[in-house]
């Protein structure tokens, strides 16, 4: 079956694709962003600090990450649909054994096995859209795809802590479980019947060594604190993963079926947002963990508080991402993406100001204003991307991001969580406080505060970065479509 010929026209299965689509991402939602809300209590439940208990959230994004390079070989070989259908049972069944891990170390394994499916479900979300729908449809679905993205990130973590005041942290993993139910049918009914005829090998030893360094990556920076900037083992981890991943890139790009194609960053608007994304993802990911710590272990609220305090913000940004689908193509797309940057950067400055006695209502304020600079900035860029990719190239593309996007986090949310606790450990010990630093103990609500303005500090500076190189994000797709055209006249 051709690329065009898999365009759905039909309404009645283009509102299940993207009601599959919105469901199978909330499922991944849950599954991750549950998670962070849980972070104090876990540390409490396991005795370990955040450093420790992050390998809960680290083992799943990795393993996501390391799923997508396949999603695209493993397309061809079996087709999206049974792809998705299988992906989507597996996560049903991992998702309940994670509420039955027994240990710490059983959950890290379960949550890393999960991670793989959740991988090839969320990779395949844009290429979903940008295989499956018209071409006039594209952006507006996707951004349909955000406004309810939003909305479930309002609702999933006051939902989650909620259950956890109640219950206990287990029952926030039999929620993904139950909603695979009705994703299933819907993809089923959605998903076109494609005659398989591709054997692309799937490049598994490409995808490994991509772990292996990345695990490498992981690895240094959480040891980091014990071993010292200037100890050879992290230097050698370090200089190990660059190597690693230098020969991927080489070997990769000689292949004939390769498992990422770097030869889309010829295009320099999809190069662009490639690296807009990354630092988007960079942002996001550690975000959540840090905020339940603050409002958890430094102000002394319930697990339920960690998710009010962003509900408000979540749902004015599903607001946002409603009116930056109808500004988008009628405004300027440099100057919504550079405001958008420039408003999430003042969001995260204004997080120095939060403290051992501001209101709660405050915090959600500055949230506020920092989730709705990110509303304008997500559309833009992921469809400026996609939309300068061949249709032939657009599951290698939605692979590619989201590969990126996820490994950034991955490695972003290590590095800023050893800095958190290293800030938090160094002035818990200044402060007389003995041993490790963890909540509950004298000491420990003042350094984690201080600690907590630091990831900020770093947050607002990248959106700056961010603002700054999207200057360049319209001229660089002109230069691309001008490219196409000489190229279709010669």
């Amino acid at each position: 079956m051709s690329d065009e010929s898999c365009i759905i026209t039909e309404p009645r299965r283009k509102s299940a694709l993207v009601t599959a689509i919105i469901l199978s991402n909330v499922i991944t939602m849950l599954n991750a962003g549950s998670v962070n809300i849980a972070m104090p209590v876990m540390m409490e439940s396991f005795q370990a600090n955040l450093n420790q208990v992050q390998w809960i959230m680290l083992a799943y994004i990795l393993t996501l990450a390391c799923a997508m390079p396949l999603v695209t070989a493993l397309s061809d070989r079996f087709s999206y649909r049974r792809l998705i259908l299988a992906s989507l049972i597996m996560t049903a069944i991992l998702s309940l054994a994670c509420a039955l891990a027994a240990n710490l170390w059983v959950l890290i394994i379960l949550r890393a096995l999960n991670g793989f499916f959740a991988g090839i479900i969320m990779s395949s979300v844009m290429a979903l859209i940008y295989r499956y729908m018209p071409k006039n449809e594209r952006a507006g679905r996707y951004a349909t795809v955000l406004i309810v993205q939003s909305i479930a990130f309002a609702i999933g973590p006051s939902f989650a802590g909620l259950i956890m005041q109640w219950t206990s942290w287990r029952v926030i993993f039999v929620l993904p479980a139950l909603m695979v139910l009705p994703t299933y049918f819907e993809a089923r009914h959605a998903l076109p019947v494609e005659r398989v005829t591709g054997k692309a090998p799937l490049q598994i030893g490409g995808v490994a060594l991509v772990s292996l360094a990345t695990g490498m990556l992981l690895l240094a920076f959480t040891f980091l604190e014990s071993w010292g900037f200037a100890n050879w083992r992290f230097w050698a981890m370090i200089a190990g993963a660059i190597g690693l991943v230098a020969y991927f890139i080489i070997h990769n790009r000689k292949n004939p079926h390769p498992a990422l194609d770097f030869s889309l960053f010829k295009l320099s608007s999809f190069a662009l947002a490639v690296f807009l994304s990354m630092i988007l993802s960079t942002v996001i990911g550690i975000t959540a963990s840090v905020l339940a710590v603050y409002v958890q272990s430094v102000r002394g609220y319930a697990p339920f508080f960690s998710g009010v305090v962003q509900f408000a913000p979540s749902i004015i940004m599903a607001g946002a991402n409603t009116l930056a689908k109808r500004l988008y193509g009628n405004a300027s797309t440099t100057a919504m993406v550079v405001s958008g940057f420039c408003v999430a950067a003042l969001g995260n400055a204004l997080m120095n100001t939060v403290g051992m006695d501001r209101s709660l209502i405050i915090l959600s304020a500055i949230l506020t204003i920092r989730y709705v600079g990110i509303a304008f900035v997500r559309l833009p860029i992921s469809d400026v991307g996609m939309s300068a990719v061949p249709q032939d190239k657009v599951s290698h593309a939605s692979a590619f991001i989201n590969w990126v996007n996820q490994l950034s986090q991955a490695i972003s949310t290590n590095i800023l969580t050893v800095i958190f606790t290293f800030r938090a450990n160094t002035l818990f010990h200044q402060y007389g406080g003995s041993g490790q630093a963890l909540p509950g103990k004298e000491g420990y609500a003042e350094a984690a505060l201080s600690a907590f303005h630091t990831v900020f500090t770093i947050m607002a500076g990248l959106m700056l970065l961010g603002a700054f190189f999207s200057l360049f994000m319209v001229r660089a797709a002109n230069r691309d479509k001008a490219r196409h055209r000489a190229a279709e006249q010669g």
